[in-house]
């Protein structure tokens, strides 16, 4: 409901606070849910922060992997000052990524924040997961204007991954 309210005010800031982890069951909620994903939706500049590596933000026994910030058809985001972790159920099939940019994304930035250890799954064809910045862009949205500053990746099997398919477009 936080970022529902403040997709509503132009320059809102979520900020957590206080030290510890914030455990979530699936998504950081700064994306889409409708697929497929058919315009970009402006966040309306929306910030989130916190006080560093003290500040972790964790997806924890998804019932089958997923993202911890998906930007999903999403724009004007800024991310600082965070700690990103994840965990997926044995047995899981799908891996994930700490940031990644799906459905077309554009104006998002991420800086000061540490990745650790994201997991992954792999299944003897490709490795699904596992990256600290993703770039998935397979729909004809156009994602552009990423930035990722002073961000630190650990443990995780990519640093960066960009997979694009032929209607994708990533300037």
């Amino acid at each position: 409901k936080v970022v529902d309210t403040a997709k509503n005010i132009s320059g809102m800031e979520i900020l957590h606070s206080e030290s510890g982890i914030y455990r979530l069951q699936l998504y950081y909620p700064l994306r889409q849910t409708t697929t497929p994903v058919i315009t970009v939706e402006d966040f309306n500049h929306i910030s989130v922060r916190g006080l560093g590596n003290k500040t972790i933000i964790k997806t924890v026994n998804p019932s089958n992997g997923c993202d911890v910030f998906q930007f999903n058809g999403a724009s004007n985001i800024t991310v600082k000052n965070l700690a990103v972790d994840s965990n997926i159920p044995v047995g899981g099939t799908n891996g994930s990524n700490a940031f990644s940019w799906t459905g077309g994304s554009n104006n998002i930035t991420i800086e000061n924040c540490y990745v650790y250890s994201m997991p992954y799954i792999d299944s003897n064809v490709s490795i699904d997961g596992g990256s600290a910045f993703s770039i998935q862009n397979n729909v004809a949205l156009t994602t552009s204007n990423i930035e990722v500053r002073n961000c630190e990746a650990i443990g995780g099997s990519y640093g960066l991954t960009v997979n694009c398919s032929t209607t994708g477009v990533l300037t």
